[in-house]
């Protein structure tokens, strides 16, 4: 499902979807497109990914959840989604495109230029505000530097407003610096100190 498009400053355009679970081991190998990733996240080619395709599937059916993908406009694929129509409130339960994406001969989906995922969390604090946490942005990386990071957050950010979000959050590894400054320049804080313990 396409929700939005945006153009970068090259001229290029792109299609911010709903993903899809085609779009799985793409999103995969985007996530471990850098050196923290890649010590964390399973191989797409080689690993059993059956977990993150159960994932998948929790995610797609939790009206609190959406996991979004940037699509090549130029790419034929993106004609196999539907047209723009309105984001569902999170009482609803929309499910995902089962549309085919566009392959390479190696079997990849080559289309797929970024990915993030949004949590709606709603919580008795500040009144009952609605809060959307992000995670799990990555763009690729012959993208990036494009500005198509920013327009892709910024459209994100539209989507929670949308659903009535009042405020969004995201974490971010201490040692992702260029990450620190990509957040900053968009208006995010660093107002808290993030806390995780592994329990597995």
């Amino acid at each position: 499902m396409i929700l939005s498009s945006i153009t970068t400053r090259k001229g290029d355009t792109f299609h911010v979807c709903r993903a899809s679970s085609e779009d799985v081991t793409s999103i995969v190998k985007l996530l471990r497109d850098d050196p923290i990733g890649a010590a964390r996240e399973p191989d797409a080619l080689k690993d059993d990914i059956s977990a993150v395709q159960d994932a998948f599937h929790a995610i797609d059916k939790d009206p609190n959840q959406l996991l979004l993908v940037l699509r090549d406009a130029s790419s034929s694929s993106t004609s196999l989604y539907s047209s723009p129509s309105p984001s569902p409130s999170p009482s609803s339960s929309p499910s995902s495109s089962s549309s085919p994406s566009q392959t390479n001969s190696n079997g990849d989906i080559v289309d797929v230029a970024g990915t993030l995922q949004l949590t709606f969390i709603p919580g008795l604090s500040r009144g009952g505000m609605l809060r959307a946490q992000i995670e799990a942005v990555r763009v690729r990386a012959d993208e990036r530097g494009t500005g198509l990071g920013s327009l892709f957050l910024q459209k994100a950010l539209d989507e929670c407003r949308k659903r009535g979000a009042g405020m969004a959050q995201l974490t971010t590894d201490k040692r992702r610096e260029d990450a620190h400054r990509f957040y900053e320049k968009l208006g995010f804080v660093a107002s808290h100190e993030g806390m995780k313990l592994p329990l597995l």
